[in-house]
């Protein structure tokens, strides 16, 4: 997926299981891969520096991500549906902490909201895409600067009648594509795609895939659901 070779461009050291102070205000990004920990904050990583999570399909669950001022990174993933109820609460006046084991498995993730500091966010690498529609999947970033009036990339969930969550976007050229789901894909639960819409903010970065064609009078079926909330997204 697009979002894989996007995401690599700023994880490019995973290890692995210590436990921090819970429900405290970090500072600055820190990895410490000895003790296979990581924490920071959102709104000002450090240069060079940024933390965040991200909910994905291929039946991953919800990834933690960091990278230091040093050079110094590190992620992990889990199915666990505690941890994943998580990605919501990652906005710009996050801390976020997390620790790992040897298998690279999130053991332990802490969000805290509400920092004194505010949200503006000051430091840190940016990564921010207007639409791209491409062949059974379009990515963005909400924030981006856009060239059109209508261009976009969002999700609509609705409840209770059926469950249905509908994705659409439009790109600077003005294609558009448009589509939804009311079950689990081979590729991502109804569930898990429902979190990943329901975790989209004024500044994540969002990817969904579908099967079918896109045809004005077609109606493709949405397979994946990846939200991105993280400081490199934030504007």
């Amino acid at each position: 997926m697009r979002l894989y070779r996007i995401i690599t461009a700023f994880i490019f050291c995973v290890a692995a299981a210590s436990v921090g102070a819970i429900g405290i205000n970090v500072g600055p990004v820190t990895v410490n891969n000895a003790n296979f920990f990581a924490s920071g904050r959102i709104n000002s990583p450090g240069a060079n520096a940024g933390i965040g999570g991200m909910l994905t399909d291929d039946h991953m669950g919800i990834s933690c991500f960091a990278n230091d001022a040093n050079g110094n990174g590190a992620s992990c993933t889990s199915t666990d549906p505690r941890m994943k109820r998580l990605l919501p609460m990652i906005n710009k006046s996050s801390s976020i902490q997390f620790s790992w084991n040897p298998q690279y498995i999130c053991n332990y993730i802490d969000v805290d909201n509400g920092e004194s500091s505010g949200s503006t966010i000051v430091s840190g690498p940016k990564y921010v895409y207007e639409p791209v529609i491409i062949s059974g999947e379009a990515y963005g970033s909400v924030s981006a600067h856009v060239s059109r009036f209508d261009e976009s990339i969002r999700c609509d969930v609705s409840a209770p009648f059926g469950g249905q969550i509908v994705c659409s976007a439009t790109d600077s050229a003005g294609n558009n594509v448009i589509c939804s789901v009311k079950a689990d894909s081979p590729y991502q639960t109804l569930a898990d795609m429902t979190l990943a819409a329901t975790a989209i903010s004024d500044a994540s970065f969002v990817e969904f895939t579908w099967t079918g064609t896109t045809t004005p009078t077609s109606n493709p079926t949405c397979t994946s659901v990846t939200v991105v909330n993280g400081s490199y997204y934030f504007p």
